[in-house]
């Protein structure tokens, strides 16, 4: 195996990856739930840190941490969605819906026109990130609701910032 994949930031980075199948086995909300995904969630804060810190940082690296996310967020959704479901208002699944498709058709854009599948790592982005795991820990509390709806309104926010952002990349910049 090449040198380059075998770095304390991807490993740090593999924690979040077993972590989420992992958590497939676990049932939701329980203690070991907890555990792993706190664990997972803070490989997620660590990995870039130690990667530039390091002077580690990869396009495999990157890539990972991508799909990393991508897996651990996922699970994680898949796990505590009936809950979600449960206690958060119908409306609130409309705009999760939008946010979705949207961030898929990036995806899609990206993959086509940049021959990458990398999502982009902007302040907002990383906001919204961390409002989403909080999420998890805030079931059956009554912050649950008024904080869905902040981090609905930040994904919003993060999203149209990256959109026109990648826009301004590809083709106005590239122009000048």
């Amino acid at each position: 195996m090449k040198k380059e994949y075998l770095t304390i930031p991807n490993f740090v980075t593999s924690i979040r990856l077993f972590g989420a199948i992992i958590l497939l086995f676990l049932k939701p909300l329980s203690i070991p739930f907890y555990i792993i995904y706190i664990i997972s969630g803070a490989s997620d804060a660590v990995d870039g840190f130690v990667a530039r810190k390091m002077g580690g940082e990869t396009e495999f690296g990157s890539k990972l941490d991508s799909i990393s996310d991508l897996t651990f967020f996922g699970i994680s959704l898949l796990k505590v969605l009936p809950l979600l479901i449960e206690q958060l208002p119908k409306m609130i699944w409309h705009f999760v819906s939008a946010i979705i498709a949207f961030r898929i058709l990036m995806y899609i854009l990206n993959a086509l026109y940049k021959k990458e599948f990398l999502t982009s790592h902007t302040f907002l982005n990383k906001a919204s990130t961390v409002m989403l795991f909080v999420i998890v820990l805030l079931i059956n509390t009554r912050f649950l609701t008024p904080f869905a709806w902040m981090t609905v309104g930040i994904t919003i926010i993060a999203a149209i910032y990256e959109f026109t952002y990648s826009l301004y990349l590809t083709y106005i910049k590239r122009k000048k």
